[in-house]
């Protein structure tokens, strides 16, 4: 919410600290991918990347927050 853009956003949003659950679906025979993204989940949690994407989110919400404020709309 650092950025101007979020000051007339009126959305309901879910809070950070809300409880979520990712989930892969892999087929079972697919034993290789299922490592893989297990892996690579855990490499994420080891290196704050989850942070990284949420801040890439909050960045890009508020960039189409700012679009929607700001930019006439061509189709009208």
């Amino acid at each position: 919410m650092q950025y101007p853009e979020w000051k007339k956003f009126s959305a309901t949003l879910e809070l950070a600290d809300t409880p979520r659950t990712l989930t892969w679906l892999v087929s079972a025979k697919n034993t290789h991918a299922a490592q893989w993204l297990r892996a690579r989940m855990q490499q994420w949690d080891r290196t704050g990347q989850w942070t990284v994407f949420s801040k890439k989110w909050a960045t890009d919400v508020a960039f189409d927050v700012y679009l929607d404020q700001e930019v006439p709309d061509c189709h009208s």
